[in-house]
């Protein structure tokens, strides 16, 4: 009997953190192995933990991912289970509206990348207080921190505003370089706190 291959061993590494309740560290071995081996069945492993981490959007993504790779390897009483569960993860996440004004842009929920759209689009995410932000070339970045509260349509409204319209901060001279440092260490508090 030899040594488990790198995706075995990441695997059940994987379920070993799954037991003892680790799921960031579970997440990050069932990844890895997936990486390594790509069997859909580890796609059900990582929609476990997204379930276990509130994460339900990631959690109906794996969980559909899983049922289409592996179509009819997917025992029919598992594919039952899977898709009442996928229905009920349904009702804890909600698909905010994000209208995007001015110039096509990504935007993204932590996880999602979105391709470019100049016309509303529609990001499913979870309930609860989300960070949304919006990328575009040549614009500033927007960032929006979004309640969002179950069974509700939240829409976003954000313009973005191109880097040529924005002033530009003027260079500050320090001549003592006691004020240089007295201004860091004060800037460095500050993000502390915030």
């Amino acid at each position: 009997m030899g040594l488990p291959s790198k995706p075995e061993l990441a695997f059940a590494t994987g379920i070993a953190l799954y037991d003892e309740r680790d799921f960031n560290g579970a997440a990050v071995e069932f990844r890895r192995a997936y990486q390594l081996a790509k069997n859909f069945h580890i796609l059900y492993n990582l929609g476990r933990v997204a379930v276990e981490q509130h994460d339900y959007a990631s959690a109906i993504d794996l969980f559909h991912r899983y049922l289409d790779e592996g179509r009819d390897q997917v025992p029919a009483n598992r594919r039952n289970e899977l898709q009442q569960e996928i229905s009920n993860l349904h009702l804890r996440i909600r698909p905010p509206k994000a209208t995007i004004r001015g110039a096509p842009g990504r935007g993204s929920d932590r996880r999602c990348r979105h391709r470019a759209h100049p016309a509303p689009c529609t990001i499913a995410v979870n309930v609860g207080r989300r960070r949304l932000s919006l990328r575009s070339t040549g614009h500033a970045p927007q960032v929006r921190l979004v309640d969002v509260p179950g069974q509700e349509l939240v829409t976003i409204r954000i313009s973005l505003a191109a880097l040529a319209d924005l002033p530009l901060a003027q260079p500050q001279r320090f001549e003592d370089p006691t004020t240089l440092h007295t201004t860091m260490a004060a800037g460095t508090m500050a993000r502390g706190i915030l």
